[in-house]
């Protein structure tokens, strides 16, 4: 078998003292081997480009530099090692692949170019797009279509039409997303525009330049947000949400904060502050300067008389142990139901004052102060008395009538 050398083409070598030649033949480009019977030449399954004298020396396509087998590459300048690598279309330009069935689709319009691929499993389509600039590490990554700029690292992330995204993590999936900065597991993107994601078991739906800090949060057709937190189930636009189980700290777009407002709830004032529930209202406190300070709490409760009417307690309020302190109630009646003096509809207001002190555990009131009083009911009434180490703001109801009641209160204490 003759071969081709730096002086010309070169007639078959005969052997020495057998006196015999090798016989034999091959396909143009690919590397000569023996054949079973030790005495003819066949083809090896490894190709010297589609000119002999280009520089790679293992070539499955134009310069392309393959290790493994099963390999189709159409593009230009790649390096591929593993198995079943396959680009089923005329794209590629300048790949990576280490790892196992790496799926490239590069059918017009679609390219790929510069992608650092570590894995299997992976897919790219970009049948209606154009892949750039990608790096990735995991396992059993897709991408399809318009994926620009973006790293992934991680595992059986799906990414539809991302553009300048960095994603760290694994079981995520994003759909629409451009710029979308994601770290965590098991999150889902949909429809996203410059998101920013760290945590673990987001679920994100139609959201835009949202950017989310937490865990297992579930945020749905938000816009302009940021959401720290966790498990926060929120529909927020244009707010800021730092919190857990989406009581915290919201401020909205023209810059009203609320302190324990829910997402489904609308902040009311520069500064909303909301309790716990109807029963045990958080504080809300003022300090001008250190331990000098205003708290505010409240309550509300119903009262249903019939024939005799019941004083019962409105709120509890604690005297440290002590303690000197201010107590002023700002109390609301309204009436209900009921045939009994007053109108439905038709309520009281009463503003009750009172200092209260706490010395070595025992609690005493002072004179109470009835600030003011408007009655349409006459029968009804509020005042405090002691139970214990607390103060107690008592009501009154009337014969036959319901009424609901509210209170805010302030104290002003001094240890």
């Amino acid at each position: 078998m003759g071969f081709e050398g730096a002086s010309g083409w070169h007639p078959p070598i005969t052997g020495g003292g057998g006196g015999g030649t090798i016989g034999g033949g091959g396909t143009l480009n690919y590397v000569a081997m023996f054949t079973p019977d030790g005495t003819h030449i066949g083809n090896a399954p490894i190709k010297i480009g589609d000119a002999f004298t280009r520089a790679y020396p293992i070539n499955t396509g134009t310069n392309t530099i393959a290790m493994g087998y099963d390999i189709t590459m159409g593009g230009v300048d790649n390096v591929l090692i593993g198995h079943n690598l396959t680009d089923g279309g005329v794209g590629g330009d300048q790949i990576y692949a280490l790892g196992s069935r790496l799926f490239m689709t590069g059918q017009p319009p679609g390219t790929f170019s510069g992608i650092i691929a570590l894995g299997f499993f992976n897919s790219f389509d970009t049948i209606g797009g154009v892949t750039t600039g990608i790096y990735l590490m995991g396992d059993s990554n897709s991408f399809v279509d318009f994926n620009t700029f973006s790293s992934v690292i991680g595992e059986q992330n799906t990414l539809t039409r991302i553009d300048h995204s960095g994603i760290n993590g694994l079981f995520n999936t994003i759909t629409d997303s451009v710029r979308v900065f994601l770290l965590g597991h098991s999150n889902s993107v949909n429809l996203s525009t410059t998101i920013a994601l760290l945590g673990d078991g987001n679920v994100l739906d139609t959201l835009t330049d949202v950017v989310v800090v937490g865990s297992t949060n579930a945020v749905t057709g938000i816009t302009n947000a940021v959401v720290m937190g966790i498990s926060n189930l929120n529909a927020l636009s244009n707010e800021i949400l730092i919190a857990i189980n989406d009581i915290g700290i919201r401020v909205d777009s023209l810059g009203n904060m609320g302190v324990g407002v829910p997402s489904i709830e609308t902040i009311q004032a520069r500064e909303h502050v909301k309790g716990v529930n109807a029963t045990t209202l958080s504080n809300q406190r003022l300090e001008p300067v250190d331990t000098t300070y205003e708290d505010t709490t409240g309550a509300k409760i119903t009262t249903i008389d019939l024939l005799v009417p019941a004083i019962v307690t409105l709120q509890l309020i604690a005297v440290p142990l002590n303690t000197v302190m201010i107590i002023t109630s700002s109390i609301t009646c309204r009436k209900t139901a009921g045939a009994g003096l007053g109108a439905v509809g038709a309520g009281n207001g009463y503003v009750r004052t009172v200092k209260a002190q706490n010395i070595a555990g025992v609690v005493t009131i002072g004179v109470i102060q009835s600030d003011f009083t408007s009655e349409v009911v006459v029968a009804n009434n509020a005042t405090f008395d002691v139970l214990g180490t607390d103060v107690r703001l008592r009501v009154l109801g009337s014969i036959n009538n319901t009424f609901n009641w509210n209170t805010i209160t302030k104290t002003y204490p001094v240890a």
